[in-house]
């Protein structure tokens, strides 16, 4: 991408309040797809239904990715870092979950 002559080449990473609890059992790294929504001036993050690696419809619904290392447990309420894949939410033009 930066040959091509953008200036942006990551996706952007947002702080986002976990409002159900995430972990990772597994002895290797999760990505979580994530809805991150904009409330009260903070962003929350809800898992996105089924995480099966099959399952596309929870790809569809979700905007984030949570990357959780191997046996990571993050409570509700926790603060954590989630990549955005849709810089629409980034540019203020994603509201609520309704693009």
């Amino acid at each position: 991408l930066r040959m091509m002559g953008h200036t942006r080449i990551f996706r952007p990473v947002v702080k986002a309040t976990l409002t159900e609890p995430a972990s990772n059992k597994g002895d290797r790294p999760h990505l979580v797809r994530v809805l991150v929504t904009s409330q009260g001036g903070s962003n929350k993050a809800s898992i996105a239904g089924h995480q099966s690696s099959a399952r596309l419809a929870s790809m569809t619904g979700g905007n984030g990715l949570l990357k959780l290392a191997p046996g990571a447990i993050f409570p509700p309420g926790d603060e954590v870092p989630v990549f955005l894949l849709d810089r629409n939410f980034e540019m203020g033009e994603f509201r609520n979950g309704a693009g």
